[in-house]
């Protein structure tokens, strides 16, 4: 930013110290630790079991780039590349091809997985919450023995939920948890 003698980083981390000079280079110190936003976090991340190659596409898709880069504080429970396969293997190619094509739903199935506050694993209670997909479009959160579980309004009684394969990884607005399948709203039309 520069602005007032200042330097600020990604709009709210300040250089405290500019110009400390190190035996490889120069130092500046910096008032919070810097970290990418959701989107830049799942653009890069690959940790041999898990990459989101398919959720950027879809963001991108939709138009959330900026709704999952930009300030804020969110919880995002992001599907991996193969939870996306076992969703278009589930559709066939046609609905698989019409979702993607469809950005309004493409947006809705999206932000499904989105909450608007952070809530790390050790904050998560049981019950509904609400998402940025709207006010009916709610997921039902589980917790027993320390495995946070989803539940969407697609899952069938007595079907599977969606399990937090890996949670907390830490984002500069917000959090996300891995989960191994596709969250589907209701009454979408496919």
């Amino acid at each position: 930013d520069g602005s007032n003698g200042k330097v600020v980083l990604n709009g709210g981390v300040n250089v405290t110290t500019a110009d400390v000079a190190a035996s490889n280079g120069t130092i500046h110190i910096v008032d919070r630790v810097l970290l990418p936003s959701i989107v830049d976090t799942a653009v890069g991340y690959k940790d041999g079991a898990a990459e989101f190659k398919t959720l950027v596409t879809a963001v991108t898709a939709a138009d959330l780039g900026a709704t999952l880069s930009g300030p804020g504080t969110l919880t995002v429970f992001a599907p991996t590349d193969a939870a996306f396969a076992a969703l278009k293997t589930s559709l066939g190619d046609t609905k698989w091809n019409a979702l993607l094509a469809d950005k309004t739903k493409l947006a809705r199935v999206l932000k499904y997985h989105v909450l608007g506050s952070v809530a790390f694993a050790k904050d998560v209670k049981s019950g509904q919450v609400d998402t940025l997909a709207g006010a009916t479009d709610k997921l039902t959160l589980s917790v027993a023995a320390g495995q946070v579980t989803v539940t969407d309004a697609a899952t069938p009684a007595g079907g599977k939920p969606a399990s937090v394969v890996l949670a907390d990884l830490p984002t500069s607005n917000g959090v996300i948890h891995v989960i191994d399948r596709v969250l589907v709203p209701a009454n979408l039309g496919l």
